[in-house]
């Protein structure tokens, strides 16, 4: 899902003082860190994108905006001229959706997990499973690596939260071992045992749960 595609400044600065403005000069790659000559960079897309903010802040009601998300600082940023952009903590809103050529992706806080990250809505119910991804980067040696979590949020009274940092299918199955599913998830796997555990076998596992 990585790197998939990115009134004035004195007038957004005025505005809003509390956010942290960071100038880039024109001249360069509007979206590289100009400290580090790092492999890859810490973005989730590869250039500035139209998106709709979540949040009571009146600056994201600014159409001229063009979004990225900072993958190892979690910081929402954004531009008007794609010469400066502006840093939001993901305190100032509550989702964030980024419109792409082909498809849409949001990020959203979702309390249940915790209060500070941002998450991939992967399969979102209200009665039934419930399927989040955790994105972030860091660096080793010289180059960005990405790294991803998985929560699986079951269905109420349970409410019981499942983190997976590596898709195993054993894993998969030691989590609903207790779940009046279990028969199901044992089906699932019966009918899908030559494919591999990545994240559209774990999407389709709880559509199949769904259902």
């Amino acid at each position: 899902m990585r790197k998939l595609y990115a009134l004035t400044a004195i007038c957004l600065a005025l505005w809003f003082g509390g956010w942290a403005q960071r100038p880039i000069m024109p001249s360069q790659d509007y979206l590289q860190h100009q400290f580090a000559p790092i492999a890859g960079d810490p973005y989730l897309l590869e250039g500035w994108v139209r998106g709709k903010v979540e949040s009571r802040n009146p600056f994201f009601a600014n159409d001229s905006l063009w979004y990225n998300y900072d993958l190892v600082s979690q910081k929402l940023v954004a531009t008007v001229d794609h010469v400066k952009d502006y840093i939001a903590d993901s305190r100032e809103f509550q989702s964030i959706t980024f419109y792409l050529s082909n498809t849409i992706l949001t990020l959203e806080h979702v309390p249940a997990i915790n209060d500070k990250d941002l998450f991939f809505e992967l399969v979102k119910s209200d009665h039934g499973y419930s399927l989040y991804k955790h994105v972030w980067d860091a660096i080793r040696g010289k180059r960005y690596m990405e790294w991803n979590t998985y929560y699986i949020l079951f269905p109420t009274p349970d409410g019981n939260i499942v983190k997976l940092n590596v898709l195993d299918k054993r894993l998969i199955q030691r989590a609903f071992a207790l779940s009046p599913d279990s028969k199901k998830v044992a089906d699932y796997f019966a009918q899908r045992k030559d494919d591999y555990p990545n994240e559209y076998f774990l999407r389709k596992l709880l559509e199949y749960l769904n259902e």
